[in-house]
């Protein structure tokens, strides 16, 4: 049967992903984007709890996010107009949850996560540090509202083969045996994913960019959601960094404005304490984790009500690409497929601004790919 061609196919629904088709609609493209799960965001990530019919959230991936460049201040600055975000708090290079967490104690790279030419770790610049204003998904979903309804995101279509057609255009199966066409892809999973999905579809990168991206490597964390009887002691801002050996960070969601009938907790654990105890049962992580935190939250006077544990198996990236993308285009470099983009906070460095630069890098880079959109091809 016939199906349509699309210009650019997107594989991930999470900031960069979606930065990334903004700006291919901005330039007139078609363009969709294929998420696996049941939710867009990524770890752009918010989750909904409920105690005796009371509910309440948490955001459990990123925890905010901070502005350097001036096309990403831009960004927040509109988004601050709408109301979808709003600052939090501000404070130095010391303060760094998720997704700028500080290292393990007495590790090396006290500066991880801190972008390109920005001041190191230890100089007292100070950053403003924002939040999404009803969850960090939240962000996300009022960007894909800017998608015209013939770009779309197509929700649990996990991508499981690519094929090049002829060496014109891309092919992509998913698990669901949806097949979708197009004229370039942008790959914005985590990099060990679309090196698998690569390699599961028997498709051999160049050997200069393929030793790039094996070099890429990703931190990971238990993200641990607590659901309290009480006000927690937490500052009135709603954030702890506390001195641990197993937590990075705590934040209030009701302290931080978008829980506000329920306290939830988030903490997140220390990569190494995360590695040692990833596969340890959720109810023996809960509870290292709450004896850890209890008299910082606490005390006597609030007691645990509920828990949900999520691992992030990808959370930071620790080596990270140059660029903010990578494209490697027909007839360059020995590549002999159609134009295929890898994209995401790996690349040009990490943070949520670092995923949103590296989805508009990747979306101008598709837009201006040899490839054209034919009007259907055969499937």
């Amino acid at each position: 049967m016939a199906k349509q061609q699309l210009d650019v196919l997107i594989i991930g629904a999470g900031m960069a992903g979606v930065s990334a088709a903004l700006k291919l609609q901005e330039q007139g493209l078609s363009v969709q984007i294929l998420e696996k799960s049941k939710g867009i965001g990524g770890r752009m990530a918010t989750r909904r709890l409920d105690s005796m019919g009371i509910e309440g959230k948490a955001d459990h991936g990123a925890q905010f996010f901070t502005t350097r460049s001036p096309e990403f201040s831009a960004f927040v600055k509109e988004a601050e107009t709408q109301g979808w975000v709003k600052p939090w708090f501000s404070s130095g290079p010391e303060a760094r949850p998720s997704g700028e967490r500080r290292p393990e104690p007495g590790s090396e790279g006290a500066a991880a996560g801190a972008a390109p030419g920005t001041t190191p770790a230890g100089a007292q610049e100070v950053h403003t540090r924002y939040l999404a204003v009803d969850g960090m998904s939240a962000l996300i979903k009022h960007m894909v509202a800017e998608l015209k309804p013939t770009n779309p995101v197509h929700l649990h279509q996990k991508a499981n083969r690519l094929t090049s057609v002829s060496g014109k255009h891309w092919r992509v199966t998913c698990d669901s045996g949806m097949v979708y066409e197009a004229s370039r892809i942008i790959l914005t999973s985590p990099v060990p994913q679309s090196l698998e999905l690569l390699q599961k579809s028997a498709i051999t990168l160049p050997t200069t960019p393929a030793g790039e991206l094996e070099k890429i490597t990703y931190e990971c964390c238990i993200a641990v959601m607590l659901v309290l009887d009480g006000h927690s002691k937490l500052p009135e801002e709603g954030y702890l960094r506390p001195d641990s050996k197993k937590v990075t960070w705590i934040a209030d969601s009701q302290k931080k404005g978008i829980s506000p009938a329920l306290t939830v907790l988030t903490v997140h654990t220390l990569p190494k304490w995360s590695q040692r105890h990833w596969t340890s049962p959720d109810h023996d992580t809960v509870q290292q984790v709450w004896t850890d935190i209890q008299d910082k939250v606490g005390g006597g006077q609030v007691n645990l009500v509920s828990s949900q544990v999520h691992r992030w198996q990808y959370s930071q990236p620790r080596e990270t690409f140059p660029e903010r993308c990578l494209a490697l285009q027909p007839g360059e470099g020995g590549w002999t497929h159609p134009t295929l983009i890898f994209a995401g906070d790996a690349f040009g460095g990490p943070r949520v601004e670092g995923a949103y630069l590296s989805g508009q890098a990747a979306g101008l880079a598709a837009g201006t790919a040899n490839g054209s959109t034919a009007d259907s091809v055969a499937t």
